[in-house]
């Protein structure tokens, strides 16, 4: 084996399981450890070396997966990982990295009480146990269907696990540790405590007596109005003639009547009409806009990238446009744009997607063209962008699919577009034109252009 000593670009995950020893008292059950480390992209196999710290043993194995799982006893290890590429290269070696293999603890119940109530109206409920072998992460659950308690400590000692929402009925209280072991108590009655009772519900016979009664006072106080404004009309008008309760009095008429009556009747408790309001009127839209479209994808220049993928791809595209700023055949305003374009390649030994999920944003200035609902649009802005490699090698070179693996990065990029801009109906934008984005790769400048067609909405 090669001796390099050029570490692993990548930081090592480890994921420790509790491991429990047998017991007396219980059956013995056995743990699993899962080692993990973010993969290399140019990986063919794995080789982890494993050592025990107290006795110095060493232990090696093969994998071609990013992880590694081990059945290992209670005590303290450290391992490293030889990367090796499909030719059977040492590409790279990791630091060693230490971890601990704990034992688990079963908890113990010595004793409960047969019978508690709950405290308050919000069903909370306090047990007093005698309880061992617990630790930070362990979970206290009453069963029939689970429900978590807490922990309390009084200041003579002794535990208390308070749980909430406890609906009257028998329980059991289950604790189960970090390593997977549990233990369950005995059986205990929660009862309803009598000064927590809730009011019963009303029936459906109080209710619609009730919306009666309230349906009846309304109306009084509707006779009483009446009443009111057939006394401040002349006498021929007491008798009612002219009252007509579908149509209340006019508006000029309850000013008069509020300027005659005492203060504490002008405040308007009597009073019916309310100011007419001004006609509604229709709704205009603003100059903003959202547009969605397609169009080609086609890389001018890339470095490498077209010697892997096709140079033409799919590009789909969103925009949000606004014009804060305008003149009489001119406007200025920002958009905020999303795209995304997938590049692909399919042959005999391998396939391959690149894709580029760019967001932007983007000044513009648009001049009015032929008509008034014509613009031709200039745009000039950056944004940031995630490229992602994904694809596989197939059996004609390696006995058996190998998964090429997925890669994700942050670039910059800058942006500028030309497009011509129609209002076709009040609600309705197009958009037809071409965008070119500059993708700062470093090694690898990439240079895309987008012609596309959107439609969407004025808002």
């Amino acid at each position: 084996m090669a001796n390099k000593t050029q570490k692993i670009r990548f930081k090592q995950i480890l994921l420790v399981l509790l491991l429990i020893l047998p017991c007396a008292y219980a059956q013995e059950k056995t743990f699993v450890q899962r080692l993990e480390w973010l993969s290399d992209a140019g990986a063919f196999e794995y080789r982890v070396e494993l050592q025990n710290l107290e006795d110095s043993k060493t232990q090696e194995f093969r994998t071609t997966n990013s992880f590694m799982e081990v059945n290992l006893p209670p005590g303290k290890y450290r391992y490293r990982v030889y990367v090796f590429d499909f030719l059977g290269r040492q590409t790279a070696v990791s630091s060693w990295e230490n971890f601990e293999v704990l034992k688990a603890v079963k908890p113990e119940i010595s004793s409960t009480v047969p019978e508690a109530s709950v405290t308050d109206e919000k069903g909370t409920l306090e047990l007093a146990l005698d309880l061992s072998g617990l630790t930070e992460e362990s979970k206290i659950e009453l069963i029939a269907e689970p429900i978590y308690g807490e922990v309390k400590e009084d200041e003579d000692g002794s535990v208390k696990v308070e749980f909430s929402d406890i609906p009257p009925g028998k329980w059991r209280v289950r604790i189960t540790n970090p390593g997977g072991l549990s233990t369950e108590s005995d059986v205990i009655e929660v009862q309803e405590n009598p000064s927590t009772k809730k009011t019963p519900e009303k029936s459906q016979e109080e209710i619609e007596a009730e919306a009666r009664a309230e349906a009846e006072r309304k109306a009084e106080e509707e006779r009483k109005k009446w009443k009111a404004y057939a006394a401040a009309k002349p006498p021929a008008d007491e008798k009612g003639e002219n009252v007509v309760p579908n149509e209340p009095p006019s508006a000029e008429y309850w000013k008069e009547y509020a300027a005659k009556k005492p203060d504490s009747d002008k405040s308007g408790e009597n009073v019916k009409w309310k100011e007419p309001k001004e006609p509604r009127k229709p709704y205009e839209p603003k100059d903003v806009f959202f547009t969605a479209g397609i169009g080609p994808s086609i890389s001018l220049y890339d470095g490498t990238l077209s010697k892997y993928v096709a140079p033409v791809g799919l590009a789909l595209e969103t925009r949000f446009l606004f014009f804060p700023k305008k003149w009489e055949n001119q406007r200025l305003g920002l958009e905020l744009l999303g795209h995304y374009q997938r590049f692909s390649n399919l042959n005999d030994f391998y396939f391959m997607h690149v894709e580029f999920l760019t967001f932007g944003l983007e000044a513009v200035y648009q001049h009015r063209f032929l008509a008034d609902n014509f613009f031709v649009s200039a745009k000039l802005g950056g944004g940031l962008s995630g490229v992602t490699k994904s694809g596989s090698y197939t059996p004609t070179y390696y006995r058996e699919d190998k998964v090429i693996s997925t890669t994700f990065t942050f670039i910059p990029v800058g942006m500028a577009g030309v497009s011509f801009f129609w209002v076709p109906a009040k609600f309705v934008a197009v958009e037809v034109g071409a965008d070119f984005a500059h993708y700062m790769i470093q090694g690898m400048p990439t240079g895309i252009i987008t012609p596309y067609f959107s439609i969407g909405l004025r808002l």
